[in-house]
């Protein structure tokens, strides 16, 4: 069984372009971490936007889950070079997280599992979906539409964004 992560980065500092998480933004993401212990036990790799934000969740990811792999990946807001970069992952890793923004998650989502793309509230930072690919033994035979594999979504408690 393989497990995909996606989760939106932490909130930041909306004065900047590329501003750092804020004290919000690293509590969500630790809530978020917590609940997403019960689900998955251990994360083998985390790949980050450049995104300061995204990065600052990445590397609160990995720690939480005793120093995790971490990359940053440029093109991680396109969706096909995406898919392609997650197909190429290592077999020997069970789970993997993709940390990114809003929209590219969404278009992921979209094109892996539609039904669960539609779980996500654009307003809650730190938020995540996790699908579990049961029968998935390759990373390499992930395919563009997997609908019926199951999903959980988790949203940081006690941090509503609205």
């Amino acid at each position: 069984m393989k497990s995909l992560i996606l989760i939106r980065h932490g909130d930041d500092d909306e004065n900047y372009d590329d501003g750092p998480l804020t004290d919000r933004g690293v509590m969500s993401i630790l809530s978020t971490a917590s609940q997403l212990q019960s689900v998955v036990t251990q994360v083998n790799a985390v790949l980050c936007s450049p995104a300061k934000r995204a990065k600052e969740t990445g590397q609160t990811l990995c720690t939480i889950y005793n120093d995790a792999f971490l990359e940053e990946v440029p093109w991680l807001l396109e969706t096909d070079d995406l898919m392609a970069r997650v197909k190429t992952l290592k077999n020997q890793w069970s789970s993997v997280c993709l940390v990114s923004h809003q929209s590219p998650i969404k278009r992921f989502l979209r094109k892996v599992h539609p039904q669960a793309s539609n779980t996500l509230d654009p307003n809650k930072y730190g938020s995540c979906v996790v699908i579990n690919f049961e029968r998935l033994g390759f990373w390499n035979r992930i395919g563009d539409t997997m609908a019926h594999e199951p999903f959980t979504t988790i949203y940081p408690e006690g941090h509503d964004l609205d």
